[in-house]
């Protein structure tokens, strides 16, 4: 037998094998008696022994997503106060934070302001801990920056009330206003390294815009930003710098 018939015996024998494979797989993608073993997620064979797992939904963990994660559902949706023919992109950051300013959880999303722009934003943001505090308060914060110089425009700060139930649902419809937030000078709170502001939707309550590298309530905490230069730095959670980055560039 000449090599080229060798290799070719060889590869029918693989073709067969990858074919019965194929057959096995599909014959236990679906058995009756298992659809609902991972009750609202997806079971998957996994290796050569055909291991099942289970791929759970945000909204759900465990090994056969049999527990609810608590979490807080986000529905929003934007609008931008301009001229008809506006046109711009602002770099949304939507974090879930706690009294001490701690992030359990965060999002980004890009809005593009445009006069007819009806898109909604579905999120969903997770807890650090499993059950959550029940002694602490919650929030959603959610800063806009231009994404096209990088500037801060403004920010909104949404309570999370009802902590006995385990999935909160939020739904908003925020504007987006013409000119940026101003600082305000005489604020009541101490900072160092960053910008004493109030939230657009609760013009009592002041917070301070961190600069880049820093953070906590005071912005008294330095963290290493791993975000590039022409980036802007947003915290860190999980060991990881929050980055927005430009329009031009991605993470």
């Amino acid at each position: 037998m000449s090599d080229l018939e060798a290799s070719s015996e060889q590869s029918n024998s693989l073709i067969k094998l990858t074919g019965n494979q194929e057959n096995t797989i599909l014959n236990k993608q679906f058995p009756i008696d298992r659809t609902d073993i991972c009750n609202r997620g997806i079971g998957i064979y996994v290796g050569i022994s055909m291991t099942m797992h289970c791929l759970c939904p945000p909204s759900y963990y465990g090994d056969r997503c049999q527990f609810q994660s608590q979490l807080v559902s986000l529905i929003l949706q934007f609008s931008r106060m301009c001229e008809t023919n506006c046109q711009e992109a602002f770099g949304i950051i939507i974090t879930l934070i706690d009294q001490d300013n701690f992030i359990h959880d965060h999002e980004e999303i890009t809005y593009t302001a445009t006069y007819k722009y009806e898109n909604k934003f579905f999120i969903y943001l997770l807890y650090k801990l499993r059950p959550r505090d029940m002694t602490k308060t919650y929030n959603i914060r959610i800063d806009a920056y231009n994404n096209i110089n990088m500037s801060y425009h403004v920010s909104w700060i949404l309570p999370v009330k009802f902590l006995f139930l385990p999935v909160n649902r939020i739904s908003i419809y925020l504007t987006i206003p013409v000119y940026a937030i101003s600082s305000v000078n005489n604020c009541s709170i101490y900072c160092d390294h960053g910008q004493c502001l109030t939230y657009v939707n609760n013009r009592n309550q002041y917070f301070y815009h961190c600069d880049s590298g820093w953070s906590d309530i005071n912005c008294t905490v330095s963290y290493k930003c791993d975000c590039s230069l022409d980036s802007i730095c947003l915290g860190h959670t999980n060991n990881q710098s929050i980055c927005l980055c430009s329009l031009r560039k991605y993470e």
